[in-house]
């Protein structure tokens, strides 16, 4: 060939190859005109530029088709679907085709051809494929023929439990689309007692129900008598789980929990995880149930280590909350002192342990005199570093302020103030002199101690400094004679030393001699403080609202709204709880306690 014929050549496959460029990037350009006409809901226009783009292809494009068959669908042509559907059907062999054709036929009324199509269509899924079957059902879905999908499903697999999971579910959800949920239930609980290893997957199928309304009752209920009927199983305490923690039950998920590991030993492992969300969501008393299992099991060699600092954690937890009637105290006082006599563990981590089990002996056992004496007793060990000693000796001292000893406390205070100078622990050393001389009527002196850590380090220090010192100026303020406050501030003393019953005397007298006082309201709330320490939750109540009824503009109404809510709370008294949060919200919206009360308002329904 010459040259000039070459030249020839590679002209024309040139030419050929820009008018083929030009008809994809035309066909492109009318794809994206069409999606638009659809969106903008001019179907009529977007399903004549699809079926003209459906006529010139070949081999049919499923996504040209998928688009005409939708828009042929909006503007209800469904002669129009019923030929594109058999054309598209014939020339692809998508199933696809069969469901749209069949479809047609039932709106245009023309039911013996519908029917006939109908048994092509069942006989098909007999041998059809699971991806296909699948296909089948979710156009019939699409189309509202929610019994013409069971029916696929059915002739797919006679048996449910004999299906993939994966048709099972989609099967099921027939039944909730339905509002059948009875049935749709029902039915899972039969296939995963033939399957029960998939209750883990089935779970995430449950998930996409649970909002739906009274999912949670009715499961729970056939659950019930499910498990009541076949005793053997166990995967419906695997489901009754999953069903209280996605509910926010975690206490009930840990009751679950503990009779799943009762029946099957294998489950043990997986405790451990249920009772650190029991932890982190406070079910902390079914959190110790969990561990204590844990531990009494032929797991213990595997797990008994964190079983044991979790059960040591929540016990913690639980006195900070004043629940020592759910506290085992012989078993973290063994655990407490068995941690600070370890030496292998950080001195930091064994000085906590040891000043935890002090203030178990201070605040529970209330034997003032041991812990004093074991206090002592570490400190002239001198086996600890600066910073844990410090922390000792204000422990130290705290105790000997509830021994009546004051002035001792005083000096073990001046130690540490002088030890660590302008440290965290000497500002808290200072804050605890100052506090001191408060308690002892020496206004002044605590004052200008006070005036100073408004600087401190520690914002906790900081604050409490402020707080003190603006509650002294107010009140020494407003009168000359500091009778009251000094007689206030005695009682106060005798909170601090937990003589409950000597305070509520002092109090008596105090409130006959000062009733018209400033200081009322603050007396009426250290009352009903005492009383909550007394575990008297009625007489705190009365106390409380006496505040609120007769001090309505007081500074304090925002705390006494919050403390009736959390004792509300207790007694499950919704209603008033959410009443005190929305007074906070509504009367106090600045207060530091509004981001509390308003979570706690939407905990409620």
């Amino acid at each position: 060939m010459t040259n000039r014929a070459q030249r020839h050549l590679v002209n024309i496959i040139l030419s050929l190859l820009c008018m083929a460029c030009s008809t994809t990037l035309f066909a492109q350009d009318e794809y994206v005109r069409a999606e638009r006409l659809f969106n903008e809901a001019k179907f009529d226009s977007a399903a004549q530029l699809y079926l003209d783009l459906f006529n010139a292809e070949s081999p049919k494009n499923p996504s040209t088709y998928l688009a005409l068959s939708r828009s042929l669908f909006e503007v209800k042509d469904f002669d129009r679907l019923g030929l594109v559907a058999e054309k598209y059907r014939m020339d692809s062999e998508d199933p696809l085709g069969y469901i749209d054709q069949y479809w047609a036929l039932v709106s245009k009324g023309k039911e013996k051809k519908a029917d006939n199509l109908w048994k092509e269509i069942t006989a098909y899924s007999r041998s059809s494929t699971e991806v296909n079957c699948s296909r089948l059902m979710q156009r019939l879905i699409r189309y509202g023929a929610f019994n013409q999908a069971k029916t696929i499903f059915s002739q797919f697999a006679p048996a449910i439990h004999s299906a993939p999971q994966n048709l099972v579910e989609q099967y099921l959800e027939l039944f909730f689309l339905e509002d059948s949920m009875d049935k749709a239930l029902s039915l899972s609980l039969e296939y995963l007692k033939e399957q029960p290893l998939q209750v883990e997957d089935f779970e995430r199928f449950f998930d996409r129900q649970k909002s739906k309304e009274g999912f949670y009752s009715l499961f729970k209920q056939k659950l019930f008598t499910y498990t009541s009927q076949h005793p053997e199983v166990s995967f419906t305490l695997h489901l009754l789980i999953w069903l209280e923690q996605v509910h926010g039950n975690f206490g009930e998920a840990a009751r679950f929990g503990l009779m799943l590991a009762r029946r099957s030993a294998d489950f043990i492992p997986n405790l451990l995880a249920l009772a650190q969300d029991a932890f982190n969501n406070d079910a902390l008393v079914q959190c110790l149930e969990l561990c204590d299992f844990v531990l009494t099991s032929e797991y213990v060699n595997s797990y008994g280590g964190k079983a044991a600092q979790l059960k040591l954690t929540t016990q913690k937890r639980l006195l900070d909350q004043g629940e020592d009637q759910a506290v085992d105290l012989n078993y973290l006082e063994s655990a407490l002192l068995e941690l600070g006599n370890n030496r292998e563990v950080d001195p930091s981590i064994q000085t906590e342990a040891l000043l935890e089990y002090c203030s178990i002996q201070i605040k529970y056992r209330q034997d003032i005199v041991y812990a004093v004496n074991f206090l002592d007793s570490l400190i002239q060990s001198n086996t600890f570093t600066r910073k844990n000693l410090n922390r000792i000796k204000l422990l130290y001292g705290e105790a000997l302020t509830m021994q009546g000893k004051p002035w001792k406390a005083l000096i073990v205070y001046t130690q540490v103030d002088h030890d660590d100078g302008d440290g965290i622990l000497g500002e808290e050393a200072r804050f605890k002199k100052a506090q001191l001389s408060y308690y002892e009527g020496e206004f002044e002196w605590a004052q200008a101690q006070l005036n100073i850590l408004k600087g401190a380090t520690s914002e906790l220090i900081s604050n409490n400094a402020i707080q003190l010192s603006v509650f002294i100026t107010d009140n020494l303020g407003l009168d000359s004679n500091t009778d009251a406050m000094m007689g206030y501030a005695a009682i106060e003393l005798l909170v601090a030393q937990r003589r409950y019953s000597e305070a509520i005397a002092s109090l008596n007298t105090w409130e006959q001699v000062y009733d018209e006082h400033v200081l009322m309201d603050n007396a009426l709330v250290m009352r009903a403080e005492i009383y909550e320490k007394q575990r008297n939750p009625e007489a705190a109540i009365r106390t409380y609202n006496r505040v609120l009824d007769r001090f309505e503009s007081s500074i304090l109404c925002d705390n006494v709204h919050w403390a009736l809510a959390e004792l509300y709370q207790k007694q499950e008294e919704h209603e008033l709880v959410k009443e005190h949060c929305l007074a906070i919200l509504t009367d106090f919206p600045d207060s530091r306690l509004a981001n509390s009360a308003r979570e706690l308002y939407r905990s409620y329904p």
